[in-house]
């Protein structure tokens, strides 16, 4: 078996809920760093910018540098940019819009649709407006495309609905799947990868979601550990096809692992 170099966490539910961090988070990953593993976060939530989540990470005492947090909108970005698709409309917050201009993307407000693309990802001011419009855009050519179809995502003391309800109503209204950009689809994976120069062999992938961390492991041939401190219940595990190579209660148990030493 390969030595593991890379470890790639997923954060909402696996290293904090809401704005509190998870016991453990920030003691596992030093302990990491001082073995030599190189740390990698990626997140679908594409609420904020790398820079925000670097913040974020800090005010819990997790040091990270931006270029080891990648996030769905900064992958969005460099898809829609790879594309030279340069007008978006997005049904998103403002740590994706974000992205999506430092990128040179043009973002379109209400209610021109005469655009490239739309894009959607989780927006807390959703409306049945924004839903019109972006699909008048697709049904006039735009390609559609998907941050994220997480359906939930955990906070401190409960679960809210996340990205993917709202891409399902679009999804639902045209008939049309999405281009997905985050989990479970490989492309920001293989960034990752191809950033650490590391082998699928030598990488890890802790999460606490089944269909969206756990099966990108699985599609890829990298090993999978699941976090049970998300939206992850061990009555959903066994009920799944998505099988962990491993399975901790939180994240502090990720040291126990053997295979992991």
């Amino acid at each position: 078996m390969e030595k593991m170099k890379l470890l790639i966490f997923d954060m909402d539910g696996v290293i904090y809920r809401g704005n509190s961090p998870l016991p453990g988070a920030k003691e596992t990953l030093e302990a990491l760093r001082r073995q030599g593993k190189f740390i990698a976060f990626l997140t679908n939530n594409s609420t904020m910018t790398r820079f925000q989540y670097r913040r974020k990470l800090a005010h819990m005492g997790i040091k990270a540098s931006v270029k080891e947090i990648f996030t769905s909108a900064w992958g969005t970005a460099l898809f829609l940019k790879e594309k030279n698709l340069k007008r978006a409309f997005v049904i998103g917050e403002e740590g994706l819009k974000k992205e999506l201009r430092w990128a040179g993307i043009e973002v379109v407000s209400l209610p021109d649709i005469d655009v490239d693309c739309v894009v959607v990802g989780l927006d807390r001011k959703f409306t049945y407006k924004k839903l019109c419009y972006a699909f008048k855009a697709v049904r006039k050519g735009a390609q559609f495309i998907a941050t994220n179809k997480d359906w939930t995502f955990p906070l401190e003391n409960e679960i809210v609905p996340g990205g993917g309800a709202i891409v399902s109503a679009l999804q639902f209204a045209l008939n049309q799947e999405p281009i997905l950009i985050g989990k479970p689809s490989l492309f920001l994976l293989e960034l990752v990868i191809k950033h650490f120069k590391v082998s699928k062999g030598e990488t890890v992938i802790v999460g606490d979601r089944l269909d969206t961390d756990i099966e990108m492991g699985l599609r890829a041939g990298i090993k999978t550990v699941l976090v049970l401190t998300g939206v992850t219940t061990e009555e959903e595990l066994s009920n799944s096809t998505f099988k962990p190579d491993a399975i901790v209660k939180n994240i502090g148990e990720l040291l126990q692992i053997e295979w992991l030493k």
